[in-house]
């Protein structure tokens, strides 16, 4: 926790040190594989990934994800928010054959196991226009645009800041 809050904080440097010991701790006291070990590599991942350092985020969201694999199975939200994960840095890195397989592999399991409507499909929606938008497929960017408006309006209701975001977005791509 004192990781996330200087990393809250901006003090990067410090926030690193403190996940690393918390994974040093952790693996001591609970083994490799425990899914509190996964939950400190993911922290220590997101450190790194706002530090722009995505590829080494990706070697700590890799780490997670055989964890959460290894105790969950590939169909558990934790997975899905690894591979998720995995997909952003992969997007901030303009790589986006990888940001799209990743997102498509957290969607798949997202459907899976949660509500139609879900926001976290939702999620996994807007990201896979986004690579869509950034590969200039905007067939595509209007199809998850979509998906992701519809769903949110199942879930939340038209009413909403979430929903609006969405037609917002929708809007947006039906202009080109």
């Amino acid at each position: 926790n004192l990781g996330i809050v200087y990393g809250n904080l901006g003090d990067y440097e410090k926030s690193v040190a403190c996940h690393k010991k918390a994974i040093n701790s952790r693996i001591a006291n609970l083994g490799n594989n425990h899914p509190n070990v996964a939950i400190s590599l993911i922290s220590l991942g997101v450190t790194y990934h706002n530090l722009n350092d995505f590829f080494t985020a990706i070697e700590y969201y890799n780490l997670a994800l055989q964890i959460n694999k290894a105790n969950y199975g590939e169909d558990h939200p934790e997975t899905a928010n690894c591979y998720n994960n995995i997909g952003a840095a992969f997007l901030l890195l303009n790589q986006f054959r990888n940001a799209s397989e990743y997102f498509e592999t957290a969607l798949n399991i997202r459907k899976k196991i949660l509500q139609p409507n879900h926001p976290a499909i939702a999620e996994c929606y807007n990201k896979l226009a986004i690579v869509s938008i950034k590969t200039r497929d905007s067939k595509n960017a209007k199809l998850y645009f979509k998906k992701a408006l519809d769903a949110k309006v199942n879930y939340y209701g038209i009413k909403n800041y979430f929903t609006a975001k969405s037609y917002s977005n929708y809007g947006e791509i039906m202009l080109e």
